[in-house]
């Protein structure tokens, strides 16, 4: 009879234990954690118990070891063996406290959260997206290959494309490519609803402005004869007065002129560095992290500051 009690204990708790995780990928990794970190802790989908035939543990060493495989800094907050501090300090977490335990846990992540994006934000006027600007990975058509810093590129198709993950609306503006290769590049700014393809990129669609130095031209849907032609190891500065409404292009700190002059600015207007290579092309940004290689004397801000 005393086995049948035991046997029919350990089966609620398995039944406890399904109907509390059975919803999994719990994550409660603060935005600081790296990628991989939050795959891992947010991959512990599946949680096995077996039944041991050694004495049971006490309710409380139960939970908290079964806890402990969602909730990694449970053993931080349980009771520790031979520490009389804790004992008289910490609550101990059960199933019957889970409830409030969740919801604090929460309220912490979420405070943190929400100061780590303040603290990511600083709400400079005429510029909205992360300090640190670089390439957005998810926004590449073709295939781009994407250095770790995602400032350095390469395309690996036809013609490849990526914007960053920082966009302009307010003021003057400037980041430099510093070229790997010297072929056919589109490079300068587009919306966000801008749509490329690996047949169309900068400056093959409304609201994209493009110069290429390769060929001579600059492009915005239809195209005109501009600028000088590039070498690897030319820096390209991308210049945008949102302004104004007005886009300039120079080659190693030295002006190609205006390009453009009817750029749509105003409410709804919003630009992002961008830029489609062909196959083979590189380039490595600079979007103000560093030093300008060529700085401007005149009020012209970086994406990055």
């Amino acid at each position: 009879m005393a086995e049948s009690k035991r046997s029919t204990r350990e089966q609620m708790r398995l039944r406890d234990h399904s109907n509390s995780y059975s919803n999994n990928h719990y994550s409660l990794a603060t935005p600081t954690h790296s990628e991989g970190e939050n795959l891992r802790q947010s991959s512990r989908s599946h949680i096995s118990i077996e039944s041991s035939s050694a004495p049971e543990a006490d309710d409380d060493q139960f939970t908290r070891t079964l806890l402990s495989t969602v909730f990694e800094d449970i053993r931080a907050q349980s009771p520790v063996e031979g520490a009389a501090s804790s004992h008289q300090t910490r609550k101990p977490i059960t199933l019957h406290t889970l409830d409030t335990y969740i919801s604090t846990s929460m309220k912490e992540v979420t405070e943190n959260e929400i100061k780590a994006h303040k603290d990511n934000q600083d709400f400079v006027t005429g510029r909205l997206g992360p300090a640190e600007c670089t390439f957005d990975t998810s926004t590449s058509i073709g295939t781009v290959v994407v250095d770790p810093d995602k400032l350095g590129i390469a395309s690996h198709s036809n013609f490849s494309s990526i914007k960053a993950n920082c966009c302009v609306y307010e003021g003057r503006w400037v980041y430099e490519l510093m070229l790997t290769s010297k072929g056919v590049m589109q490079l300068g700014w587009c919306t966000a609803n801008c749509r490329f393809s690996q047949e169309e990129g900068v400056g093959d669609t409304r609201d994209s402005y493009a110069y290429d130095g390769n060929r001579l031209r600059k492009w915005n849907i239809t195209t005109k004869r501009y600028g000088e032609l590039w070498m690897s190891g030319d820096v390209i500065s991308c210049a945008i007065d949102c302004d104004a409404g007005t886009i300039t292009f120079y080659r190693n700190g030295v002006s190609l002129g205006e390009a453009f002059n009817k750029v749509q600015v105003g409410p709804g207007y919003a630009y992002f560095p961008a830029v489609s290579l062909s196959f083979t092309e590189s380039v490595q940004a600079n979007f103000g992290a560093l030093p300008l290689r060529y700085p401007f004397t005149s009020e012209l801000c970086c994406a990055s500051y």
